[in-house]
């Protein structure tokens, strides 16, 4: 997670939800070399600090080929939060 990540970004194809829409190349700087070249959901899982395991999709996630690491971004979460998923 980062708080100053401005979008989600992956870089795994097989980690989205059906498919990637295209969108005009936008280079992103701090994980590695690249262009976010489309954008689509991602579903992650995880555990709270209750023990109890959720699902929550993440919407408009930035398909950055090049990327290695999953950027979750804070302001996104905040965003998306009054949505069900």
């Amino acid at each position: 997670m980062d708080n100053c990540a401005t979008n989600h970004i992956f870089g795994d194809r097989n980690d989205f939800i059906g498919d990637i829409i295209p969108m005009d190349p936008v280079e992103v700087m701090g994980l590695g070399e690249g262009s976010a070249v489309g954008y689509g959901n991602v579903k992650v899982r995880y555990q709270c600090n209750a023990g109890k395991v959720h699902d929550k999709v993440l919407c408009e996630v930035w398909y950055l080929p090049s990327a290695t690491i999953h950027m979750i971004s804070v302001l996104q979460l905040d965003l998306q939060l009054d949505k069900t998923t």
